[in-house]
């Protein structure tokens, strides 16, 4: 149960063991599971071992050596030893009064394994809160146990690795990266364009200039390309150069007192757009010569933006243009029966910054996940619309719209894993890519970038080349699907509770482990590490620490003000605290301010109580604590916290506290929540609703002023919402002799709150708040788990949507039953029936279902299977 890993031999003399031997190994993560692949079936050196750990990342290790006795006799111990020192002692030798001596070992580090990999786990999050830093939202996660603990900063984005950066002499215009012909694996040349220049780079082991690729480096590029087997082209205002793969040169010049505007290029295709509004178009032909096609497409209007697209597998041409022109974009076939023809147009409320085509989704284990052509439209206002492409006759249809920063969108093609991505650059970059057989639409957590390329290189296989200001930067994306990339800030123990402060965003972290191993049979109390530690969760400076003394444990930690512009960290400590008996022999309140902006902690005061004070949040500029089964308001003072109001009317012992204007929601550890209102005028708490069921509360959090939600510790989750008219005022006693709260049924308050939703996750929730995930989206319901799980509950506004994923949840559970042959209904309703939650994990398994199966459920639906995937989209869409 500590991690030390031992190997065993057998001794065996004709099929009869005689001797077991153990070595000391080394000492790992505690684990739920190991799984051993050895190398071979008689060595297990360079084989390897995944430690699936009970807290904190699973972990992969390559056996470097096995352990061998004759190496270390201190760390081995046998069977045969143990009984020579058994018979010794029967025999009354002295020498051996304590036999345990001999099996006493000393841990040492990793000296037989090497850490190849770690796996992602957060498993148990104890704790978490949202955060704002830079106008952006934050998720601050505390995790794991013991040595394994640490607390993390989770940041909405996919993570980023910067694999080299290089300075520019001024700001680009442009960047590209050139393969030298069509079946080579790396790329040859990295083309950056300036205002009045361009530069070409040489991909080799280090990035050098090159002067003889061929390129004009007299004018900016305005794209560039491989062109067909071994050639390349360059595009730039006064013409297109073609440089075939002998270096020869062939240039097409523009017209007198014309120049090209905007482009578009493909393997054989070149669509260029001069500043009269014309449009030409020029394709490669068998022997490798570029051709202009005669007939030419003239425009009312200038010309922003060009697209084509790859060509299909199997095909000689991409059949389609898109043009941007004021406030729509055009796309024009490409086909010889009726090239330059207009098919159709879409319309938007802003200008067409940049436009693209490219395939997205598809995989999956077989060839049905079909990858779907989008018109991707990247526009001044900041929003992306991506819409489908018919690969036959060109129609536009299901649009979908996102919004992504104040600045116009610019869209760029990359391949990442093999497959087709879009790069969209504005205040922020966001990666459109696909993954698992879905579509994805994620920021990117680094700096914004001005324009961008797909690189591949020795070094970097697969990655992007970027422009960020005035620097040049190869970067690598490894973990697509992640939805939060991890900020991580290793503890020594487990984190129970962390405080936020406003105004510095530092983050004053509550550790407590108990100690097992110092505890003896006879031992009245349990032994315990408590620290509380001020860190910067930015940089990971650790600005002071406060330790505890071992029979001391912190349970509770709050921030609260007093109305004052200071902060204050109050921390519940018990004294000699035994876990079994939940005794303990003194109990105390901490106080402590943070002074200098919250960089430093200073020691106020102390408050005794008569109970452990488990709970503690701040109320209307004071501190209101559940010490037990009392819930007590407090005041600072001088010497020590004053007490102001109190109640005991709750049932056994408070578990959550959550406050919204003058309502207290108080959760029991067996009853539920009581509902309680403080009337300031009269310094007093009073009761007046309750829950029906008895639940064994762990979390909860405020929705409004009359709802709350709650999770216990069986894994379900609900909503209790108070009746509308439920009356929290004295002045309906006519008689004025008895308090409507005061004629409760069955020892309870008179008014019962309903329970308007239920479901059942599976796993114990351990903290829930509202709060948005991202700057511009819904507010939802996000809640953690022991598990290590982040989740969110969304409000269906409308009725239609309810009914919508509500049917399709029920024609899901029998086309897509689980894989252990459980009933779903029955999961979700294990301890109380399922009612006004759609299982959103069910319905997002539509997107991985077999074409059939799809059709055949939006048939059911009464829908097209694309409305159903556009439908699901734009519910995850709305919080991330």
């Amino acid at each position: 149960e500590l991690g030390d890993v031992f190997k065993t031999e057998l001794e065996i003399d004709e099929e009869i063991v005689t001797d077991l031997k153990m070595t000391y190994f080394d000492t790992l993560p505690v684990a739920t599971s190991l799984c051993l692949l050895p190398q071979s079936r008689r060595h297990v050196e360079g084989g390897l071992l995944f430690v699936g750990a009970e807290a904190g990342n699973h972990q992969l290790y390559q056996i470097d050596q096995a352990a061998d006795a004759e190496d270390d006799d201190e760390q081995t111990y046998s069977h045969r030893l143990y009984r020579e020192i058994q018979e010794a002692i029967k025999a009354g030798s002295k020498s051996f009064n304590e036999d345990n001596k001999f099996f006493q070992f000393k841990t040492k580090p990793l000296g037989h394994l090497v850490l190849v990999d770690e796996v992602q786990s957060m498993a148990p999050i104890l704790s978490a809160t949202s955060y704002n830093h830079l106008d952006e939202h934050r998720l601050l996660v505390s995790c794991g146990s013991k040595s394994n603990s640490s607390l993390r900063v989770l940041r909405h984005g996919l993570e980023v690795s910067e694999r080299a950066m290089s300075m520019l002499p001024s700001m680009a215009t442009g960047i590209w990266s050139v393969r030298n012909r069509c079946d080579s694996i790396h790329d040859e040349y990295i083309v950056v364009s300036f205002t009045n220049a361009t530069l070409v780079l040489g991909v080799g082991e280090t990035i050098d200039e090159i002067l003889d690729s061929g390129f004009l480096g007299t004018k900016n590029t305005l794209s560039c390309t491989q062109l067909g087997d071994d050639s390349l082209v360059q595009v730039h205002p006064d013409g297109i150069r073609h440089i075939h793969a002998d270096k020869r040169v062939s240039e097409w010049r523009t017209p007198f007192k014309r120049q090209i505007v905007k482009c578009a290029l493909n393997q054989r295709q070149i669509a260029i757009a001069l500043s009269n509004h014309e449009v030409l178009y020029f394709e490669m032909d068998t022997t490798g010569q570029l051709n202009e096609y005669n007939e030419r497409k003239v425009f009312q209007s200038q010309i922003s933006c060009m697209a084509l697209g790859e060509i299909p597998a199997g095909e000689i041409r991409s059949q389609f243009l898109g043009v941007g022109v004021d406030q729509k974009v055009t796309i024009i076939s490409l086909d010889l029966n009726d090239c330059m023809t207009e098919i159709t147009r879409q319309t938007f409320t802003s200008i067409p910054e940049s436009i693209t085509i490219a395939e997205l989704g598809g995989g999956g284990t077989n060839l049905n996940y079909a990858a779907q052509l989008y018109l991707n439209v990247g526009l001044q206002s900041g929003e992306l619309v991506r819409t489908r492409l018919d690969r036959v006759s060109g129609d536009l249809s299901e649009p979908v719209r996102r919004y992504l920063g104040t600045k116009p969108v610019n869209l760029f093609n990359i391949r990442l894993k093999g497959r087709h991505a879009l790069l969209a650059c504005t205040n922020k970059s966001w990666l459109v890519y696909t993954h698992q057989s879905r579509c994805h639409l994620s920021p990117i957590s680094f700096e914004p970038f001005e324009f961008a390329a797909s690189f591949s290189s020795p070094q970097v296989p697969e990655g992007i080349v970027a422009i960020s200001g005035c620097t040049l930067r190869v970067l690598t994306i490894e973990r697509l699907g992640d939805i939060y990339n991890q900020r991580q800030h290793n503890l020594e123990a487990s984190p129970r509770r962390f405080v936020v402060h406003p105004q510095s965003g530092n983050v004053v972290v509550m550790m407590t482990d108990r100690l097992p191993l110092l505890i003896r049979p006879d031992d009245e109390f349990d032994r315990w590490r408590s620290m509380i530690r001020l860190l910067d969760p930015i940089s990971d400076k650790v600005l002071q620490e406060v330790i505890f003394e071992s029979d001391q444990a912190a349970l509770s930690i709050e921030l609260a003000t007093f109305g004052t512009s200071a902060a204050y960290i109050h921390v519940g400590v018990s004294t000699n605290y035994k876990l079994r008996t939940n005794s303990s022999l003194k109990n105390e309140i901490y106080t402590y301010s943070l002074s200098n902006n919250g960089l430093e902690l200073q020691f106020v005061h102390k408050t005794e109580c008569e109970a452990i004070p488990r709970v503690m949040r701040q109320f209307q500029d004071r501190l209101v604590v559940g010490i037990g089964r009392i819930l007590r308001i407090y005041d600072l003072g001088k010497r020590k916290l004053l007490r102001k109001c109190e109640s005991k009317q709750v049932p056994h012992m408070i578990s959550s506290i959550s406050v919204h204007s003058n309502r207290l929601f108080v959760g029991d550890v067996q009853e539920s929540i009581t509902f309680m209102k403080y009337r300031k005028a009269e310094n007093v708490l009073s009761v007046f609703a309750d829950d029906t069921y008895p639940r064994y509360l762990v979390s909860a959090g405020v929705l409004d002023f009359n709802t709350v939600i709650c999770g216990d510790k069986f894994g379900n989750i609900c909503v209790l919402q108070l009746p509308d008219d439920c009356n929290d005022d004295l002045d309906d006693d006519p008689t004025g002799t008895k308090s409507l709260w005061d004629r409760g049924w069955l020892g309870g308050a008179s008014q019962k709150a309903d329970t308007v939703a239920i479901f059942h996750i599976g796993e114990i929730v351990t903290s829930i708040q509202k709060t948005p995930l991202t700057l511009g989206r819904a507010e939802c319901i996000l809640y953690t788990t022991i598990s290590g799980s982040i989740g969110a509950l969304i409000q269906l506004e409308h009725k239609e949507d309810f009914e919508f994923f509500q049917t399709l949840e029920m024609h899901l559970r029998n086309e897509d039953p689980p894989l252990c042959g459980r009933d779903h209904l029955a999961f979700r309703s294990s301890y109380f029936p399922i009612k006004n939650i759609i299982d959103g994990d069910l319905c997002e398994r539509y997107l991985a279902l077999e074409p059939g199966a799809q059709q055949k459920v939006a048939e059911e639906l009464e829908r097209d299977t694309g409305e159903v995937c556009l439908f699901i989209d734009q519910m995850i869409e709305k919080i991330i």
